[in-house]
């Protein structure tokens, strides 16, 4: 298990010179950065609802392991009071399912949605895209890694699969890895990437057998691989990682963008694997670490967190569905999720209406970065996929804790761009 998350002062004194709250008016020191505010600003022409598409069950794979990320929303929605703007987040839960997923858009049209944040994943989210082009609602997605080219107005804002890939198979060639084993755990073959063997692994397999299947190879110089592969859902990620490490397999674990989800490390632990270990992904520079940064991406991140602790210590403060303590799910909750709303709201202000129609042509030309409140990397909505493919770097991992987020006992890992290490 990981070690608990503690909040140092260091972390927190970080923090404090890189955001302000809405109590916190004097101005830094001539010649140093402007602190990034945490309190959000926008003029509403009206109302504005905005859909949140959760999947609370589910098989793995299908957007369950996402659902507590998606409190990154609720951050948002209380930075906006904070500035006197009042948004409205209407969650509903898909199941996991493809009629789950056209009905939770039917009912979201019925609410008036401006546009929907789909903060899910899997195969069942285009029975949901149909419904939502049918609907002529805006959808931004920012978990599912095949959004982009979807019917109606769709817009990918989280690394999407052709950059994660490419980030991938460049990542292994800048490290000299070219002998590769994959194993597919129903995420399919990573583009670009030749492996030299490839295995399968599915929910209820024998991981265990796996891996010792892939140290035998180990031992034989005909069949040795440099480097692992891992694509697929979380939870099967962390059976075959965990398998891997109590076989002593040597060799770099490299895990698709998948495991970035909090439902991963629970999930190894779970396995008995070791969150010691260093694993390696591809992903948005976005993480904890980051925040710490005397940098523009720093401040803007800095300002996320110390909105998530002030959200996390209101005891009146709830989860998206009304039904925890915002305290318990604030560890997980991610900032993919908290730029998408942001996002909405400013498509809205531009529109000057919070009709999704409205919203929806507003979006195209819409640019939107730490001055307007994202966290993470800069949104350019005039193509499909917001983020751009330089804003995905490799990553690395480490169960240590940078301190910025509300201490959490669940098993949690922190992800950081790996050339900075």
């Amino acid at each position: 298990m990981s070690p608990r998350p503690v909040r140092t002062a260091a972390a927190l004194a970080g923090l404090g010179l890189l955001a302000t709250t809405a109590c916190s008016v004097s101005p830094p020191p001539t010649g140093l950065a402007q602190p990034v505010p945490v309190e959000l600003r926008a003029e509403l022409p009206g109302q504005l609802n905005i859909g949140v598409e959760v999947t609370l069950t589910g098989a793995p794979g299908e957007g369950a392991e996402w659902r507590d990320a998606a409190q990154g929303a609720v951050v948002a929605a209380r930075r906006f009071a904070l500035g006197g703007t009042k948004i409205t987040l209407v969650p509903v839960n898909d199941r996991g399912t493809s009629d789950g997923a056209a009905a939770a858009v039917k009912t979201l049209a019925g609410r008036d949605v401006a546009a929907i944040v789909v903060a899910t994943t899997g195969t069942h989210v285009a029975a949901g895209l149909a419904e939502a082009a049918a609907d002529e609602i805006p959808v931004l997605v920012p978990y599912d890694l095949g959004a982009a080219g979807a019917e109606g107005q769709v817009w990918s804002t989280g690394p999407g699969r052709r950059a994660t890939d490419a980030r991938l198979v460049a990542t292994m060639a800048d490290r000299g890895l070219d002998a590769a084993l994959l194993v597919d755990e129903g995420g399919g073959p990573v583009t670009g990437l030749t492996p030299r063997e490839e295995l399968t692994y599915a929910a209820g397999g024998d991981a265990a057998a796996l891996a010792r299947g892939v140290a035998r190879r180990q031992r034989q110089l005909d069949t040795r691989v440099d480097s692992i592969v891992v694509s697929g859902a979380p939870e099967l990620q962390a059976a075959v990682v965990a398998a891997l490490q109590g076989a002593d397999v040597d060799v770099p674990v490299l895990l698709t963008a998948q495991a970035l989800s909090p439902a991963f490390p629970p999930a190894l632990a779970a396995a008995g694997g070791s969150l010691s270990g260093q694993l390696f992904s591809v992903g948005l520079d976005d993480g904890d670490a980051t925040a710490l940064e005397a940098t523009g991406a720093g401040r803007a991140l800095a300002a996320y967190f110390s909105a998530l602790q002030l959200t996390a210590s209101d005891p009146g403060a709830k989860d998206l569905f009304g039904d925890r303590p915002f305290a318990e799910v604030a560890s997980a909750a991610d900032v993919s999720s908290h730029d998408a709303v942001v996002a909405v709201v400013r498509a809205a202000v531009a529109a000057k209406s919070t009709d999704p129609a409205e919203v929806g042509q507003a979006l195209p030309g819409l640019r939107v970065g730490a001055a307007d409140g994202v966290a993470g990397p800069a949104l350019d909505f005039s193509g499909t996929e917001a983020v751009g493919e330089d804003a995905v770097v490799p990553l690395a991992s480490t169960a240590v804790s940078p301190g910025v987020r509300p201490a959490s006992d669940t098993p949690s890992l922190y992800w950081f761009e790996s050339t900075k290490s």
